[in-house]
């Protein structure tokens, strides 16, 4: 076993050797006390060279400690890795077994007594124990059990790299599938950690990446939202599966390309909830009552320190901007203001921030409640109300459309008696198409009045519409525009001879 276990972790220490930068590998060189001049195939062979002999010379610690720093990138392991635990008496090829079957999330690594395999110490540094991957709890997905092992994808941060895997389903899984529609197999991928597989990992994928499934793109959002980790989704590859034939290899290809971290992936069966089926359970069981509301806005009321004064609460949700209908807030927030709870889960749903949208405070979904007090209001206001006043006590009131416009007059109501002549601003439209503007009185001379011409001649016909207005009571009726007046009923308009000549016949002699 020694003989076929020690030559598979050279290879892969030469292999992830080969990934480094320059900077990286001088800088194992250094502490190595190797020469750190010259161009990157020859510091690689001088690391290589070091493995062999440590290999050669049946010295584990010196390879322990370059391997480490191979997947540490070039820097030294965190002390309590220093010791591996695997003294003179054990066998030196325990450590690099890469063979060992692979687990179900969650399942303990710890071998027995007769198991076959020794009980891990603390992992090698950038390894990840094999099958050992737990992920940030979801109330839309439970992991039912891992349908592959752990797979790496390794660093690429100038090339595109492409990763082949064959899914086989049981038959036992195939059938849950078909006969339970909330199972789900889904695709988790994380960014790769020294302490992995002792902390809850985020699901993040590599910025440029696709996936197909039997040849057909998985249509996934794998970015999430942008400086928010943790907003990302599982890709559900089930529609792309053949879940009617039992044992069917199904072709899984990765594509990805210029990422500088290392990404590990799994697919998993789940159990996913709907967001109704959320909502439902947060109205059912969780609640804040009414008299504990109230006894909270009295016990603050009556610190000292502290001058209580009401307060508006808005009845519509910050998320879909209409009337709340189910009234919730978490119970780590210290405000009032409560918010849709269905809004809030279905846009958990696209983009899971968990951020209250009251003062984003960082909220889980355990601890959503549906408030009492808020719905007591909602039940006894109409649907128009969408504010209320609180009082420091508990008590409230609405607040009326009219209290809302108290600082500007309603365009309902009436106008005021010196409001009659805003009309006299309007500009008259005339049904030809030309503009009338209108004139102050003052400004016609009287003998321009008196020597109006009649109706008959076309030229006076249009200012004719718009006589001058007296003051008084008359001004209503001069605002009327005649409509009656025709062209039919006027004579036609003369040919003007005298401008068509001086354009066709030259100009007459100078006399």
């Amino acid at each position: 076993m020694a003989s076929n276990t020690l030559p598979a972790a050279r290879a892969q220490a030469v292999a992830r050797l080969k990934t480094l930068t320059n900077q990286e590998l001088k800088e194992i060189c250094r502490t190595e006390h190797l020469a750190v001049s010259g161009v990157k195939a020859q510091l690689q062979g001088r690391i290589i060279e070091l493995i062999d002999r440590a290999i050669d010379g049946s010295s584990m610690t010196v390879f322990e400690r370059v391997r480490a720093k191979i997947h540490n990138k070039g820097t030294a392991p965190p002390p309590q890795y220093q010791n591996t635990g695997y003294n003179s008496s054990a066998s030196p090829t325990a450590p690099f077994s890469q063979h060992r079957p692979p687990h179900i999330i969650g399942t303990p690594q710890g071998g027995t007594p007769g198991s076959g395999y020794p009980r891990p110490n603390l992992p090698v540094p950038g390894q990840r124990a094999p099958g050992r991957m737990v992920f940030k709890s979801s109330p839309f997905y439970h992991i039912q059990e891992a349908l592959t092992p752990v797979q790496d994808l390794t660093e690429m941060p100038q090339n595109r790299h492409q990763v082949n895997y064959s899914l086989v389903l049981s038959e036992n899984v195939s059938q849950r599938l078909r006969e339970d529609s909330s199972l789900k197999v889904m695709l988790y991928c994380t960014s790769s950690s020294i302490l992995g597989q002792y902390e809850l990992c985020d699901i993040a994928f590599p910025s440029q990446m696709d996936v197909r499934v039997n040849s057909d793109e998985v249509r996934h959002n794998f970015k999430g939202l942008k400086n928010k980790p943790g907003t990302t989704k599982p890709a559900d590859l089930t529609p792309y599966l053949r879940k009617n034939i039992p044992r069917f290899h199904n072709q899984m290809q990765i594509n990805y390309a210029l990422t500088s971290k290392r990404y590990s992936w799994i697919v998993n069966l789940v159990k996913k909830a709907s967001a109704e089926e959320l909502t439902e359970r947060v109205r059912t069981n969780r609640v804040i009552s009414k008299d504990s509301v109230v006894r909270e806005m009295i016990s603050k009321a009556k610190d000292p320190d502290i001058i209580a004064t009401s307060s508006v609460m808005s009845l519509k949700d910050p998320i879909s901007t209409m009337r709340i209908d189910l009234a919730c807030r978490s119970t780590l927030c210290k405000h009032n203001q409560c918010f849709d709870v269905s809004s809030f889960i279905q846009l958990q749903e696209q983009a899971p921030t968990w951020a209250c949208p009251i003062c984003n405070k960082t909220i889980s979904y355990e601890a959503l409640a549906i408030d009492q007090y808020v719905m007591d209001i909602l039940q006894k206001t109409s649907k128009s109300v969408e504010q209320v006043t609180v009082e420091p006590e508990g008590a409230w009131s609405e607040i009326k459309p009219e209290d809302s416009k108290a600082n500007g007059r309603d365009k309902s109501q009436s106008r005021a008696p010196y409001d009659e002549d805003s009309d006299d601003d309007l500009v008259e439209i005339d049904p030809k198409g030309g503009v009338a503007i209108k004139k102050d009185p003052a400004q016609v001379t009287p003998g321009l009045a008196q020597h109006t011409p009649p109706l008959s001649s076309r030229e006076t016909s249009a200012p004719q519409t718009s006589a001058i207005r007296p003051n008084g009571a008359g001004s209503k009726r001069s605002a009327v525009i005649d409509l009656t007046l025709s062209d039919d009923d006027e004579p036609p308009r003369p040919l003007k001879r005298s401008a068509v000549n001086s354009y066709n016949t030259p100009a007459s002699p100078a006399i």
